[in-house]
């Protein structure tokens, strides 16, 4: 159950830190994804949701329980990878970061 408190507690700091930026800008602006970073968010998506899975499952609690937290976690990492734009932006931003960091590593 920590793991769920952890997703909240990330979904709403998310959502307080996109409700500031809106507020403070007043100027809504629409950005449409590619298919590049809609792949990698969809890639973020699965894999969390993966891992989130696989930590509720060892745990030794209730089948009932069990499919709750699941279905929270997996609800919560879709809102979170797929429709919170401040989660976007930080984990393209970590994407790129890291394509970076690859070529320079290559070069």
């Amino acid at each position: 159950m920590r793991m769920e408190s952890g997703l909240n507690i990330i979904m709403k700091f998310s959502k307080i830190i996109s409700d500031k930026i809106t507020m403070k800008d007043s100027l809504e602006i629409k950005v449409r994804r590619g298919e590049k970073s809609l792949s990698k968010l969809w890639s973020v998506f699965f894999f969390l949701s993966a891992l989130a899975t696989a930590f509720i499952s060892i745990l030794e609690i209730s089948a009932l329980y069990k499919a709750i937290a699941i279905a929270f976690s997996v609800i919560s990492l879709f809102y979170l990878c797929l429709y919170n734009s401040w989660f976007r932006n930080k984990t393209i931003g970590v994407f790129n970061k890291v394509a970076n960091k690859e070529e320079k590593f290559s070069k």
